[in-house]
Parts: C-alpha cells; structure tokens; sequence
C-alpha cells in the first residue's frame, strides 16, 4: 500500500529527529512585522516559545520561554521586524537580507552567518558559560564522581558542537548570567551580562511556613544532568548529616544504580521525579523547605535557582551557577563534599527567626534584580548599547 503524500513527506524528518532529537528543523516564524518597522532582525533560538497555547502550563516558564520572547520583544521594540528560526535546524538558511542576526550555540549559527554576509551585523547570544570552560568543569565533575565511587559514568550535559566560531566573529556575546560567568569569556572584547527572570509568583492564599521546621529541608531543583548539577555531591552530603533533602530532577539508570543505596533506602532522601514550577507538588515543596540548594559546575544564571528565589527559598549555591546571593544566601567557595556537610549541618541550626528573616529578603532580591521588567531592561540596554556602539568589555 502507498502512504499518503503528506505521510511520505514526514518519514524522513521524523527518522532523522528520532535518531538525531537535538537536531531539529522547523519553520522560521515572523513576528512584529506590522508594516511599521523598517529594519529586520533574525534570531536562531527558540521557535517553541512562540508556539505555545495559552492554557499551556510551560507558559510560565521564563527561562528560557520569557527569555526567548523577551529578545523579540525587545527587538520589536527597538524597531526590528523579527524572524525566529531553530537553534537546531542544520537545514535552515536565510532567504532575505537582515540588519541584524541574533545567534546562539555552534549548531547552525557559523552557516547562517556566513549565509549572510559581512553587512549583516553579528550577535551571540549565550544561556551559559563559555563552552571550553562549561566542558572541562563537567568532565572534572564527572572524573572525580567516577574516581570516588569506582564507577564509569558519562558527561551528561557536555556540549560537542563548538561555539568557538560564534564567539570569536560575533561583533559582541550577551550572556545570561553574573561577572562570574563574563569572565569565563575574558578573550573577547565586547561581552554583557544579564541576569535570568522569573514571572511573578502568583497563588491563592499566603504562606505559614514553619521556619523551626523548614530549617532543615532542603529542595534541589534542577534539569537535566545528575552530575553536572551536583547531585551526586548532596546524596554523599545528605547521607552524612540529620537534614533532609528533596530531589526534583529525572535521573538516568546509570546514575541510579551508582546510588542506589543513597536514593532508596535513607529515610532523608526524598526522590519525587520531575516536578512541574508553579505545580500544587511544587508549592508544597516550597512550603515545606527553607532553602534551595544547587551545586552545579556550570549555569547561566541558573533558571531553577532565580525561580525558587521567587518562592522565598534561600539559596544555597555553587559560585558556578552564576546567582549572585548578596547577604540572603549562600555562595560555596569550592563544592566540596566536606564544604556542603558544614554549610547544611550550619544551615540546619540556624534559628526559625533567621530564616523567616533570609527569605523575605531573597523574595525582596528576586523582585528587585530578577524578575521580567529587569529582564526586559537589562536585554534592551545591553542591545542598544552594541547596536549604537556603546558596547565594552562590561556587565549589564
């Protein structure tokens, strides 16, 4: 029997992206271009952030759905009619000329680029540190992981499409993260920074936590990459000390079964799979601990952390995850396991009048230098200040 031409026509796409998932092809989306705006942008990022229902739940993820918005937003604002392609898409070239293109990852932006000429101007737009300094602190991570507990594991967030390309001819790199994170970028020239958002947390009802309890919960919220987010380091931690942990991230059988022992059988390990943000599992989390802890080798100002900020949760975090804590939380200076068990074990002790205190300011913080507004701020000055040449080797 023949397929129908419609069917036929899929075969090919669907095998290609069921072998190859992170390579992707999708329709370059138009947006803002209203007939009014005499200039043209192309951005290869996110096509999935514009697609979205309204009832979707994932609309209230910011990073990087807000993220990718808020580039076009910006952009229309600033007088671009804006084109969206995939990231991922290894078929994707331009078909028009633009003023601009807004790049990011080493997937499809050195063709597009080259695709468009020297006119065009170039910028890369990065959601993490510099790839080079990303790699070599997950294979650290993952070497040491594999020295302590004689295991065999594999990096799981390792990035294999170099951006050395778009880094070094993009006209200037804006980065999702803190000084931190632009240092790690310390070979070129013109490179801003911006901290991650959230939207604003919004529920029926306040909150009655009880910090005497709280105090000794702690929730670890993460995506994907067991190692390179440190879990590995909070189950030797949690394992050691009288606090509790509550795991929210899918973990591979091959991390499962290293620690198998630590997920199944202590009764301060809580392993509750993946949970949805702004989910009624979520707020109970929320409610029930009083700090959020991560200590990940390597974030762009961390999306999971500016989000539990928002819930009042003190953050605990490695220096890595790019998340200033001013005098609200909690930097580890090198995530040892022996630094983690003192911090927790210091942490755990403080008193319920302390905590209450730490997290209204971190809710304060969060309001303050991480939400949409100053999102949306802070990527249209970092924009104007590269477009009218005002850019620099400087932090936004």
């Amino acid at each position: 029997m023949r397929l129908p031409s419609f069917i036929r026509k899929r075969v090919p796409r669907f095998l290609r992206e069921w072998k190859h998932p992170h390579l992707k092809t999708s329709p370059v989306m138009g947006l803002g271009d209203d007939g009014t705006r005499n200039k043209r942008a192309l951005v290869s990022f996110l096509t999935g952030a514009f697609r979205l229902r309204p009832a979707n739940p994932d609309n209230v993820r910011f990073s990087l759905i807000g993220v990718a918005r808020g580039i076009v937003q910006t952009l229309n604002e600033l007088g671009y009619a804006v084109d969206v392609a995939e990231w991922s898409d290894v078929k994707f070239l331009p078909r028009r000329k633009y003023d601009l293109f807004v790049g990011h990852g080493g997937i499809n932006f050195e063709p597009i680029a080259r695709a468009l000429g020297p006119e065009t101007r170039k910028i890369y737009f990065s959601t993490g540190a510099y790839w080079k300094f990303h790699n070599e602190q997950e294979l650290a991570r993952v070497s040491a992981l594999n020295d302590r507990r004689g295991a065999a594991l594999q990096p799981d967030r390792y990035i294999y499409h170099s951006e050395q390309w778009a880094n070094e001819n993009a006209e200037a790199i804006l980065c999702l993260g803190n000084d931190f994170l632009r240092q790690t970028y310390g070979k070129f020239p013109t490179v801003r920074s911006l901290n991650n958002g959230a939207y604003p947390v919004a529920r029926d009802g306040g909150t009655s936590k009880n910090f005497a309890e709280a105090r000794r919960n702690f929730l670890f919220f993460a995506g994907g990459g067991n190692v390179h987010k440190g879990l590995d380091l909070l189950l030797e931690t949690f394992s050691r000390v009288d606090a509790h942990l509550w795991i929210c991230q899918l973990l591979t059988p091959e991390f499962s079964r290293v620690y198998r022992r630590e997920l199944e059988e202590l009764p301060n390990i809580h392993y509750s799979g993946w949970v949805p943000m702004r989910s009624t599992e979520f707020y109970a989390l929320a409610e029930k601990c009083a700090y959020a802890i991560l200590p990940s080798c390597s974030e762009g100002c961390a999306g999971s952390v500016v989000e539990c900020l928002h819930h009042g949760l003190v953050p605990v975090v490695s220096r890595e995850t790019t998340v200033d804590t001013g005098d609200y939380g909690i930097t580890l200076e090198d995530c040892s396991i022996g630094e983690i068990i003192r911090t927790v074990e210091e942490l755990s002790r403080k008193s319920a009048e302390w905590c209450a205190e730490k997290s209204l300011a971190t809710g304060a913080a969060a309001e303050q230098s991480f939400s949409e507004a100053v999102f949306l701020k802070n990527i249209r000055d970092a924009f104007k200040a590269v477009l009218e040449r005002q850019g620099g080797d400087e932090k936004s």
